[in-house]
């Protein structure tokens, strides 16, 4: 991706580079990643059951 500067900010606003939806600020973006990170690291009941 080709940023105005070199360093990100939380509130730079995101858009893909292949369609150019808005995907959000940075600030948003990372806490969407840290959900679905903790999302993966909880044992899901399928597993439990095994």
């Amino acid at each position: 991706m080709k940023f105005e500067r070199a360093e990100i900010r939380e509130t730079d606003i995101i858009t893909c580079a292949a369609c150019g939806h808005n995907l959000g600020t940075m600030a948003s973006i990372r806490e969407k990643m840290k959900k679905a990170y903790q999302r993966l690291k909880q044992p899901s009941a399928a597993r439990k059951l095994q």
